[in-house]
């Protein structure tokens, strides 16, 4: 009977003394760590590493900063070349100017006389040509098999490269220079009174559109050479304007 009666009390003996056990861990574990004492700092570094890690921060904090924003020197650099390639443009159009002047009145000793140099530099007048977005090949409603010839968007301009409504004539010559027997696809002449006709100033358009269809044959090769060249009508100069322009070949006779 006495045995009996010891068995439960050993029981709860043992449930007292592993719950007071759990609450006095947390402590023991903290009076451990005070006894042990606080981790120790981290050691110094030597003078040298700090210098040199110093000077690698500054280092890259600089470079981050020159990534970030450009500096003043560049900006000054990109404003001079762009005022630079402005001039380069427009000493190349005197140029151009001054050599079609020199044509022209070679050209026109025992024809009707022209304004002075004087007069002429007071006006606007045409100091070049430009090709438009619209150069290239000539599709047809009709025909869905290839170009039916090409379409040329030419306008004058002036000294200053402003567009300028100027009369005169124009001779359009178009060259496959893949076909090295006969490079030359064919040549179409506009005269003063056929190229008023085609002048558009209307809508988003202030220029002439010329076309030119296919004359004796139609190129075989995507790629010609496309030569303008425009006469004005009051001072006589020439002007002349290459570009290499795509086209669709024809599969079939136009």
């Amino acid at each position: 009977m006495s045995q009996k009666n010891t068995r439960p009390r050993r029981r709860e003996s043992a449930k007292v003394d592993a719950k007071n056990s759990i609450r006095e861990f947390p402590r023991v574990r903290l009076r451990a760590f005070v006894s042990s004492g606080f981790p120790r700092s981290r050691p110094a570094l030597p003078p040298g590493a700090v210098s040199v890690l110093s000077v690698v921060q500054l280092l890259c904090f600089c470079f981050v900063a020159g990534c970030n924003s450009p500096s003043a020197a560049n900006n000054k650099l990109r404003v001079e070349n762009s005022k630079l390639q402005e001039q380069i443009t427009a000493l190349q159009r005197e140029i151009q100017t001054d050599k079609a002047t020199i044509q022209a009145r070679e050209a026109m000793v025992g024809t009707l006389p022209t304004l002075p140099q004087e007069r002429l530099d007071k006006l606007f007048t045409t100091g070049g040509i430009k090709l438009g977005r619209l150069t290239g090949g000539d599709p047809s409603s009709a025909s869905k098999n290839g170009d039916v010839g090409i379409k040329v968007e030419v306008v004058p301009v002036d000294q200053q490269g402003e567009k300028l409504k100027a009369a005169g004539r124009f001779e359009i010559d178009a060259f496959d220079l893949a076909q090295p027997t006969d490079p030359q696809v064919g040549h179409w002449s506009f005269n003063v009174d056929e190229a008023r006709q085609n002048w558009f100033g209307g809508g988003l358009l202030y220029s002439y559109v010329l076309k030119c269809p296919w004359q004796n044959k139609s190129p075989v090769h995507e790629e010609l050479t496309l030569k303008v060249k425009f006469v004005d009508e009051l001072t006589g100069r020439e002007f002349t304007q290459q570009r290499v322009i795509k086209i669709r070949p024809l599969t079939t006779t136009p």
